[in-house]
């Protein structure tokens, strides 16, 4: 009963409850994605106080979007009897049916980036009281239609990812990792993020 769960909540909510706890690292990602998407829900970080401003009479409506079986993967992993995982599996989510006309979420549909060069812009968030720095390089890019494209993509993660790890880590051992990667978002996001903690020095 998710609609009778935030009206409790929302019932005895606190001032310090609304107030925001903000740890750098998720500030930091918040402010990348903000950067990235500008007004787009992709670049609004959800709070509390956003979550409690909620009319939860609305949950009912959009809850049957996300538990629907067409958005769901059934894994099954370890050394199992095969025939009696099947046998449970079928019990337990073969009459799941998803709620008619209740479709995947969508979100607004973003703008293909440019391609001409735009400006650059540097987030600093202070991290207090730590022995390394985290760097992370991001850019919007084009959103993949075929699986070449989505490939190629991630190709250039990790091309750039093993550029930087070489520089940065194996030849000036400054930096503890490196780590690229592409994400494909609905309605046309995607971007890809290089990051790396580098010793404070």
């Amino acid at each position: 009963d998710w609609q009778g769960l935030l009206s409790h909540a929302q019932a005895v909510a606190t001032p310090e409850d609304l107030r925001p706890h903000d740890e750098p690292r998720a500030v930091a990602g918040a402010r990348l994605l903000a950067a990235l998407y500008g007004r787009h829900p992709y670049g609004h970080r959800i709070r509390g106080a956003d979550l409690m401003a909620l009319d939860p009479s609305l949950a009912p409506q959009w809850l049957p979007h996300l538990y629907n079986p067409r958005n769901g993967f059934l894994i099954i992993v370890g050394d199992i009897d095969v025939n009696a995982a099947s046998w449970l599996a079928s019990g337990w989510f073969a009459s799941w049916q998803g709620q008619a006309g209740a479709g995947r979420l969508t979100a607004p549909p973003l703008p293909q980036p440019g391609t001409r060069p735009t400006e650059e812009t540097v987030q600093i968030t202070h991290r207090p009281v730590r022995s390394q720095v985290e760097v992370t390089f991001a850019c919007r890019l084009a959103f993949p239609t075929t699986g070449r494209e989505r490939a190629a993509q991630s190709m250039l993660a990790e091309l750039l990812g093993g550029y930087l790890s070489t520089q940065i880590r194996e030849q000036a051992g400054a930096a503890y990792s490196v780590d690229g990667a592409v994400a494909t978002l609905p309605a046309g996001g995607a971007h890809l993020v290089v990051g790396m903690a580098v010793d404070t020095r």
